[in-house]
């Protein structure tokens, strides 16, 4: 029960449940952990899984045309992760979702997650502001590198999301941010 208290939390410091609703909720949560970098899901699987994060770290990354891994997204504990369009849409994923940390998790397949639009009222309200909140963060990325330089990027990330960047390897810390490892370091060191 403790690992499903903070998506509780999670879940009712944004909408309303009642107290059936909370245990039809509780048991369509599936309990599970992973070790350091294990997939959720790769390039070209379908994301049949919603996934909220108890313990841990999780990246989101794609390769670019050289093959080269490129983080997206980068998770901590009390956040929902998956391969969003490849999960609302049941469509192969075009990124990989790792755990670059041991994790513990709470996941909830797509056929439940959509039973929730008919058994809990406040699940399609709880839902657009998960994707709402996803979006908002994608905008500010793509707007962070189209207006700020990578110390500015960085800087910014510190200040928004501080136990993410102490508590993320430095690859993928300055492939989230664009950079080489080698110019994140200098970067650190001109600030300190």
């Amino acid at each position: 029960m403790d690992n499903q208290k903070g998506l509780l939390n999670f879940i009712e410091g944004r909408v309303s449940i009642s107290d059936e609703e909370r245990k039809v909720l509780l048991a369509s949560f599936k309990v599970s952990n992973k070790n350091k970098n294990d997939y959720l899901i790769k390039h070209d699987d379908r994301a049949r899984h919603l996934y909220f994060i108890v313990n841990g770290s999780i990246r989101i990354f794609k390769y670019d045309s050289e093959g080269n891994e490129i983080t997206t997204h980068l998770f901590r504990a009390n956040s929902f992760v998956t391969s969003f369009e490849s999960f609302v849409n049941a469509t192969p994923s075009d990124e990989n979702v790792q755990c670059i940390s041991q994790c513990e998790y709470l996941s909830i397949s797509k056929e439940d997650y959509d039973a929730f639009y008919k058994t809990v009222k406040a699940w399609p309200i709880f839902c657009r502001k998960i994707y709402e909140d996803y979006i908002k963060k994608k905008d500010e990325r793509i707007y962070a590198f189209q207006h700020l330089s990578a110390t500015e990027r960085y800087q910014n990330l510190m200040e928004t999301e501080p136990d993410v960047v102490l508590n993320t390897e430095v690859k993928y810390l300055a492939s989230y941010l664009g950079i080489k490892p080698q110019s994140l370091s200098r970067i650190r060191s001109s600030i300190k």
